[in-house]
């Protein structure tokens, strides 16, 4: 079940779990719903109109019942908590509350039980220059498991690819055999809270700004804008943006590497 990040309140939330679409509702969703809060069906009904309100109890019962992870239950929580308040101040905090758990719920950060492998103090080295993080995406490809190899992907010289091999072993990340270079952990990830995030964007972007300067036709896909709209509306822009990311996400996972890509993306206020 997909849970709405971007509802205006926590009625929306329960019609989306309710299955509720083009104004009607499953068979029975209502009644099963209101066995479990030990209320009538149209109690529910009410509520859901705008004519009563649920109570905190009966707001954890609701995350029970549609199995809310921990983040989508803070959420709705606080939510219901924010439209039952009775002064602004007091909306106003609970807000604040439901912008930082919306911001949490858009971390890319790989699930707890992926293997977390740290760089330590090499992750400035790694991160805050392209031609590492490309390199060692390289030696998981077949095909591109030589310094020359990779040289001729890379339009780098074969000094400057051998130097950079040769540091990503000290770091762990690839090992040599029998003339090939294999990588030993495929996937890095930095904390959005990162000091070394920045530098990463930004090497990634200097390469961006190189290739569009040297080709006069750079494939893929590409695209540039500016929007103008709303401020509930952006942060659906976002909301999409992030839904779209994690299921590139399970394809790439599963996906044999035979090439090497650059994702790139950006949604910001100006």
């Amino acid at each position: 079940m997909e849970f709405d990040w971007v509802a205006k309140n926590y009625r929306d939330i329960v019609n989306t779990c309710l299955g509720y679409r083009s104004q009607r509702r499953p068979r029975g969703a209502i009644k099963h719903l209101s066995e479990r809060l030990r209320c009538h069906s149209t109690f529910i009904s009410q509520v859901l109109k705008g004519n009563a309100e649920f109570s905190a109890e009966q707001g954890l019962e609701i995350c029970e019942h549609f199995q809310f992870s921990r983040l989508q239950q803070d959420f709705f929580l606080h939510l219901l908590a924010r439209d039952r308040a009775g002064t602004l101040s007091l909306k106003k905090y609970y807000q604040n509350k439901l912008d930082l758990l919306i911001e949490e719920s858009r971390d890319l950060k790989p699930k707890a039980s992926q293997e977390n492998y740290t760089l330590g103090s090499f992750e400035s080295e790694y991160f805050g220059n392209w031609v590492y993080q490309a390199v060692h995406a390289c030696t998981q490809i077949e095909k591109l498991q030589t310094a020359n190899a990779i040289s001729n992907e890379l339009s780098l010289a074969v000094s400057e690819t051998s130097a950079v091999m040769n540091r990503l072993e000290v770091m762990g990340l690839i090992k040599a055999d029998r003339g090939q270079w294999h990588s030993t952990q495929h996937s890095l990830h930095l904390s959005k809270d990162s000091p070394y995030i920045r530098y990463m964007r930004m090497t990634w972007k200097a390469k961006q700004l190189s290739d569009l300067q040297n080709s006069s036709h750079v494939e893929g896909t590409r695209y540039n804008g500016v929007i103008t709209v709303a401020e509930e509306d952006y942060q659906a822009v976002r909301a999409v943006l992030v839904k779209a990311l994690s299921e590139i996400r399970i394809i790439v996972m599963a996906s044999k590497p035979e090439n090497v890509y650059l994702l790139s993306m950006d949604c910001y206020k100006i």
